[in-house]
């Protein structure tokens, strides 16, 4: 902001000036922080891929293998999202129950049985690494905070609409705005 007028103006616009350099800076040094982190965690997943190729039960073996390229997919989104300040993910054709289903898969692996409810057949648009990220997300929820989770695909005739939610309480009501 121009620093003129009355003193209390330029008083204001100078301190308003100076904060905005000093968020600049710590978003600045935010977002280095992020890209190290996320260009350190490439090397442990190297190494574990290769590891994974050691072990003897193939279904195992498969299952880190993909686990790992979702990480790499995700590392590499945050890399590539702080260089440009877009997301690296492609948009693809996804096909929805095939991604839920996959869900259900994983979180049955890990001991979760999650239901699947309505599965309509559905195509969209879409980032499959950061969908299939905020579904696990809220299956991880409705599992963690609530009994009986499931997830349902529900295609509509101009959208499509997935829905995951559980048996638990709820949000109580004076907490829902």
């Amino acid at each position: 902001l121009p620093e003129r007028g009355p003193l209390e103006t330029r008083q204001l616009a100078r301190r308003l000036n100076g904060m905005a350099v000093r968020m600049r800076t710590a978003f600045r040094q935010r977002a280095l922080a992020a890209a190290a982190l996320s260009h350190d965690l490439m090397a442990p997943i190297a190494r574990l891929k290769l590891r994974a190729e050691a072990l003897p039960d193939e279904a195992v073996r498969g299952a880190m293998r993909r686990d790992l390229a979702e990480m790499e997919t995700m590392v590499g989104d945050v890399l590539v999202y702080l260089r440009s300040g877009h997301e690296g993910e492609p948009r693809r054709a996804l096909h929805v129950p095939s991604l839920a289903r996959t869900l259900v898969d994983e979180f049955a692996e890990g001991g979760v049985a999650v239901a699947e409810r309505r599965m309509d057949d559905a195509v969209v648009e879409g980032r499959p690494v950061a969908l299939k990220r905020a579904l696990r997300n809220l299956l991880a929820n409705a599992a963690r905070h609530g009994c009986d989770p499931w997830i349902e695909v529900e295609a509509g005739p101009a959208d499509v609409v997935v829905r995951v939610g559980d048996s638990g309480p709820g949000i109580p009501p004076k907490d829902l705005p």
